[in-house]
């Protein structure tokens, strides 16, 4: 006999958890995955309906109200009982069949002949009859009233007329309930769109919480129970990562919220954090267990692998939800929110400021519902303006909040010992222009990169030998590897080299059977001898590995989500079964492009070893401050600063340092076929903001099909040719491209103000402007200096102050300047700042006039003409007349110049002309800025100063800045 089989699935889900959360695979699963077209679109599976989902009963029913008719005889022996059973089943076998073929699919027609059956056989038992009934009085289909309960539900049901509109609704929800999901589709995962489990039927969960969590339930009851104007919701709870934040959250909701009637809507922006909470509902799911509940309890995920808002109802208690799924559906997202019984849950809400995640909470105010509450590990991981925001959306109120530190001082959480390993890989050497689009598109590396990753022998052997280096140390070991094939590999290199190792992964290349039980348990004794465990996507989350004390991390990521999990295999503490220390061992390549992929660590920057000590001489300036900076940059930013930070040399400035820190950012949100929300940061600095905006102006004109054939390369060339050194990384343009061709939203824009703010340059901009006399000029620059960043980058008061003298110098005295600015792109000049137009000069002809007078000048024989490069720039650039880049160039006198394009005019003479390329060759030749030799050598040039007053001259004309 045939029944429900969503019901037979949660009603004994505990007791098979473990057994079903992963199945098991000796062949990859090639039908669970969505395929991509030569277009690198996605085709996802598709569900299909069908009759088997209903019990035979319904089945049965239906069927003979649409005109089927068994014939069967009556049972005349013995053994009528189980004849008659036999023919039941016989009989609902028969209809089964005779509706596949007669009806595949409900219509219209089938319900106007079997309403009745329906009401009778199936919709007692069917779990959204509160959302079918809704529709009803929506659509004005029933009768007045409002029922309350299910019996009542039923009885409004038939009343309803047997008209074209209710019948369509009703064919609807009935093929809803009849999609089928074939287990080689969902092979591999336990999650569902959507979970209907009866609160009773599941036996208490055998956790026991810790005193910590016991207290944070306390505390977010306290608050629950206070309704003056001071306290209660909104609020944050605050719990590190490896605490249990949402086992915690969880608990408290299912106890006090859920069991009590209301509904819960969580947002993340991750799925693999929507898979988390599911997961943890599920297994709470009795706490929910209440003598008034007469439906059972319904899961729901929404994100692009899973359900659309559009199929959210009123019957859904738990509706996990990526916020880039809600943005595109505000209207549907205020009329569930209007419910008053909703709490509102943001997981990750450091992300909150964020506009996607305002328009919810704003909204959510607006009704003066106060039940919101924010999980995060880090509240005060941003800069001043974010927190002011967050506190502001939460109310200032932090709950709880439990400390990394006292977790590790009592043995909870394992001290984290971070260990980076630079294998110096060039990570993106051969990778394909698809791999490039897979990353700019969907925000994660494809399988073909980690394929690749996995398959370099200098990477795996850079692994074994450091693991062979701090064997006796680093005890059970889980190794997380790119791809199955890489965990193959590496399992037999560790072995030919004396260390016995295995992996499990979802298939084994050489059609091995294992069992994964017995190797996790092998692993886990201490005397077995298998130290070495390597995995691909199995233990991130659900497995109980208490004994591991070292994580390599050895597959790049560059989502939060992942990085937690993988770390928090090592993180339990010896009080619940773990160990003292935790190795948590990262090894990096280098990424030129695609810098987010650089120091994973970064990804959580709460795991910190509350117990590091050292010596300040230890310590170099340069790397303190770089790391201040890290402290107090907004969290969205903070990987780009650290990867431009380690482009810079070791002995790199106070002001390099600075200039690192961009000034904005755009987010790029989106929702995505293969289930993640996309949201990816693209840096902006000051120099590159015009290059920035006049791209994506470009790309808002196309349509997405446009955007689609655009050549980034050359794009990046047109947009970011004259953009000054450094660079955005092309990786950058890429995803905005894609994000263009996938139809995302107008990218929006977060400005850093507090990074100008507290530029010395600008400081030195608005004292010289003002005219500000010394006392007032003073209480400016400490009011900048209160800053966070401010004082991150210049240790104490008279630096910064020094900082903005030096910069009112240059300001005042620009031919003396040390700081030279970097240029910036005009894209649109207005009439005033064009000079008569050109060509008007030939720069290899004047290059090579100036190196035979320069020739003379430095008393030598003859200057290399072919060491230099010369291009005008596309672009009116503001900010130079010429700039040099000699580089890595081996030799004085070798190396790139590039003359601004507003000079290429008949009202700039030949002479200037040639005095500018002087200027500038004596950068290449002494590989100096504006030192004191340099100037003596300027000033030897026959008509320097009839030039020099030209040049100064066209600055005022034109507003372009000394060179």
């Amino acid at each position: 006999m045939i029944k429900k089989r969503l019901m037979i699935v949660y009603d004994s889900l505990l007791s098979t958890y473990h057994d079903t959360l992963r199945l098991q695979a000796s062949t990859p699963p090639t039908q669970a995955r969505a395929t991509t077209n030569a277009k690198g679109v996605l085709s996802l599976p598709k569900y299909r309906f069908t009759w088997d989902t209903f019990d035979d009963s319904t089945v049965t029913a239906v069927a003979r109200a649409c005109g089927f008719d068994p014939a069967a005889p009556a049972p005349k022996n013995a053994d009528a009982a189980t004849d008659a059973v036999a023919d039941v089943d016989a009989v609902a076998a028969a209809a089964r069949e005779w509706l596949r073929i007669n009806w595949a699919r409900p219509d219209e027609e089938l319900v106007r002949r079997s309403k009745a059956e329906l009401e009778r056989t199936w919709l007692p038992e069917y779990p959204l009859l509160g959302s079918f009934v809704t529709e009803l009085i929506d659509r004005g289909l029933g009768p007045m009233g409002a029922p309350k309960n299910r019996g009542e539900r039923l009885t409004y049901v038939a009343k309803c007329r047997n008209s074209t509109r209710f019948r369509k609704l009703l064919a609807r929800h009935l093929r809803m309930y009849g999609e089928d999901w074939p287990e080689a589709q969902v092979e591999g995962s336990f999650y569902r769109s959507w979970a209907v489990i009866d609160p009773s039927k599941q036996p208490p969960d055998p956790r026991m919480p810790f005193p910590y969590q016991v207290e944070a339930w306390n505390s977010l009851s306290a608050c629950a129970a206070r309704k003056d104007s001071l306290g209660g919701f909104p609020g944050l709870l605050v719990m590190p990562t490896g605490a249990g934040k949402t086992y915690t959250a969880v608990h408290w909701l299912m106890e006090n919220v859920v069991a009590r009637g209301g509904r819960v809507m969580w947002v993340a922006h991750r799925e693999a954090l929507l898979e988390q909470a599911q997961e943890w509902f599920t297994r709470l799911a009795s706490l929910a267990a209440s003598p008034t509940r007469e439906d059972p309890l319904v899961i729901r995920i929404v994100s692009g692998h899973y359900c659309v808002v559009s199929q959210l109802t009123t019957d859904d208690d738990i509706m996990l939800c990526s916020v880039a799924s809600l943005a595109r559906h505000k209207a549907v997202v205020q009329n569930i929110l209007s419910d008053p019984s909703i709490f509102l849950v943001i997981d990750e809400a450091h992300h909150a400021p964020a506009k996607s995640y305002r328009d919810i909470i704003k909204y959510m105010k607006e009704l003066k519902h106060n039940k919101l509450l924010g999980l995060t590990a880090t509240p005060t991981r941003m800069i001043e303006s974010e927190r002011a925001m967050l506190s502001q959306l939460f109310n200032n109120n932090i709950i709880h909040q439990v400390q990394f530190r006292d977790l590790v001082e009592h043995d909870y959480l394992a001290r984290p010992i971070k260990i980076r390993v630079f294998t110096d890989i060039e990570a993106e050497s051969g990778m394909t222009e698809d791999e490039r689009r897979h990353v700019a598109t969907f925000d994660n590396l494809s399988e073909e990169t980690l394929d690749r990753l996995g398959a370099m022998n200098e990477r795996n052997d850079i692994i074994l030998g450091h693991y062979a280096g701090n064997k006796d140390k680093y005890g059970k070991t889980l190794v997380f590897a790119t791809c199955v094939q890489h965990a193959c590999l590496l399992r037999d290199k560790f072995r030919a080299n004396g260390v016995n190792a295995e992996y499990v992964a979802s298939w084994r290349p050489d059609g091995e059977s294992i069992n994964e039980n017995e190797v996790r348990d092998e692993f886990m004794s201490a005397e077995s001898g298998l130290d070495v465990l390597i995995n691909v996507e199995k233990m991130t989350e659900g497995t109980d590995l208490p004994g591991v004390q070292t994580v390599f991390l050895a597959r790049p990521t560059d989502s939060a989500v992942l990085m937690q999990q993988m770390v928090g295999r090592a993180l339990r503490g010896l009080k619940v079964g773990g160990t003292p220390l935790a190795y948590l061992v990262s090894f990096e390549d280098h990424w030129e492009q695609f810098t987010e992929f650089e120091r994973p660590f970064d990804l959580i920057p709460s795991l910190v070893d509350p117990f590091e000590e050292v010596a300040p001489s230890e310590v170099k300036v340069e790397e303190d401050v770089a790391d201040r900076v890290l402290e107090v940059v907004p969290s969205e930013i903070m990987r780009a600063v650290s990867a431009a930070l380690g482009r810079l040399p070791v002995s790199r400035s106070r002001s390099q340092v600075f200039e690192a820190v961009p000034c904005g950012w755009y987010v790029l949100a989106r929702s995505a076929p293969t289930g993640d929300d996309v949201i990816q940061i693209i840096p902006v600095h000051h120099h590159d903001k015009s290059c920035w905006d006049a791209l994506v102006g470009y790309l808002a004109a196309l349509t997405p099909a446009q955007a689609e054939s655009v050549a980034p390369d050359a794009v990046y060339e047109e947009y970011f040719g004259d953009c000054d050194i450094p660079r955005p990384g092309k990786g950058f343009v890429e995803q905005m491209i894609a994000h263009r061709a996938a139809g995302g939203d107008e990218p929006e824009w977060q400005d850093f103000a507090a990074r100008e703010r507290i530029d010395p340059a600008e400081t030195a901009r608005e004292i010289v402007e003002s005219d500000r006399g010394a006392r007032e000029s003073q209480a400016i620059v400490e009011e900048r200096y209160r800053s966070a960043l401010a004082q991150a980058v210049y240790p104490n008061l008279r630096e910064f102050k020094t900082a903005v003298d030096e910069a009112v110098w240059d300001l005042l005295n620009p031919d003396q300047a040390v700081r030279v600015p970097l240029g910036i792109p005009v894209f649109e000049p207005r009439p005033d700042e064009l000079m008569a137009p050109g060509p008007a000069h030939d720069l290899s002809e004047i290059l090579h006039s100036m190196l035979v007078a320069a020739a003379r000048i430095l008393e030598v024989a003859q200057l290399d003409e072919g060491g230099v490069e010369i291009v005008w720039t596309k672009r009116l650039i503001k900010g130079w007349y010429a700039e040099a880049h000699y580089g890595d160039a081996p030799e004085y006198g070798h190396g790139l110049i590039r003359v601004n394009m507003l000079l290429d005019s008949p009202d700039v003479s030949r002479d200037t002309m040639e005095f500018l390329l002087w200027h500038e060759f004596l950068h290449l030749w002494l590989k100096q800025g504006h030192t004191r030799e340099f100037r003596s050598l300027e000033m030897r040039w026959p008509t320097f100063v009839q030039c020099d007053r030209e040049l100064d001259t066209i600055s005022e004309r034109y507003g372009v800045s000394f060179w």
